[in-house]
């Protein structure tokens, strides 16, 4: 039996400028990872270490029109260290990070006069060093020949209905697909990725009287069927979750209880044969300063 333990130590530090010239603005962001990944098997004394770093960036660029309108550009790369090593005949090294590349173009729009906003956004990501099948050793091990593409769109809209009564909806539709694989997943939409979720949240505050600074919402959350194995035969069910909270906002604090999942819905969703619950009841209080 052969059996591995890994420690993983991340350490990033980040930037982030934005500089503007009329209508236009330009945001440019950098982060440079630091990371040790050290990994020893019960097959042999030696110590397998790998120290992965990388420079990450994005950028944006944005025009604000006078009547609202806002256009924009993003493009930005990403890295992730992961755990795990090839097959021991392989040598049992640890997997190099994960990377990433994404393009992102939309527009924002935000009515004169109105306290309220809409953004649709469409976007194309790629990330590479996806675990795949080890086509030498078996479905047991994987090696690192995997690509995953996302093209899709995203729709929100945060309105203020009337005086202290706020609702934000959202709507995404992604179109996720294996390019790169040594498996029969090849050209199939990868476990666990739903082409589409939505949302409502409606939310009310009093604004004067004995409540002024009282309020409370609820929403509800809906995630599409999913995939269950990685030649696509075996769905997971849609996901409708209820959430709740109420909140109080006084000077420069606000005091808050939030419920996700009121209902305690449990839902079984399976990843390759292994299956587990959504969830349940999850409680948070938070109390948030401003200045």
């Amino acid at each position: 039996m052969y059996a591995s333990n890994q420690t993983l130590e991340q350490v990033g530090l980040y930037a982030q400028d934005q500089m503007a010239l009329g209508g236009w603005r330009l945001t440019i962001g950098g982060r440079q990872d630091f990371s040790e990944l050290a990994s020893s098997s019960n097959l042999s004394t030696v110590v397998a270490e790998s120290s992965p770093n990388k420079f990450t960036g994005r950028a944006g660029l944005l025009y604000l029109f006078d009547n609202g309108l806002a256009p924009y550009l993003n493009y930005a790369t990403s890295f992730l260290p992961q755990t795990g090593t090839t097959a021991p005949q392989r040598g049992g090294t640890p997997f190099a990070p994960t990377t990433g590349e994404s393009f992102e173009a939309g527009i924002k729009y935000q009515p004169l006069g109105w306290n309220s906003y809409f953004t649709a956004t469409w976007y194309n990501l790629t990330k590479d060093n996806v675990l795949t099948t080890d086509p030498v050793f078996g479905a047991n091990y994987s090696v690192q020949a995997g690509q995953i593409r996302s093209r899709g769109t995203e729709l929100e809209a945060v309105m203020a209905l009337s005086p202290g009564v706020k609702s934000i909806a959202s709507y995404s539709y992604t179109d996720a697909t294996v390019t790169r694989s040594n498996g029969l997943d090849l050209g199939k939409v990868p476990i666990g990725v739903p082409t589409q979720q939505a949302a409502l949240f409606l939310d009310y505050t009093w604004q004067s009287g004995t409540l002024a600074g009282f309020g409370g919402g609820a929403g509800v959350r809906w995630i599409d069927e999913t995939w269950a194995d990685d030649v696509n035969t075996i769905k997971n069910p849609a996901i409708t979750g209820i959430d709740a909270g109420i909140h109080h906002d006084f000077r420069d604090y606000r005091l808050a209880v939030n419920a996700r999942n009121l209902l305690d819905d449990r839902v079984a969703i399976c990843n390759g044969g292994n299956c587990t619950f959504t969830q349940g009841r999850t409680v948070l209080g938070s109390l948030t300063a401003r200045w």
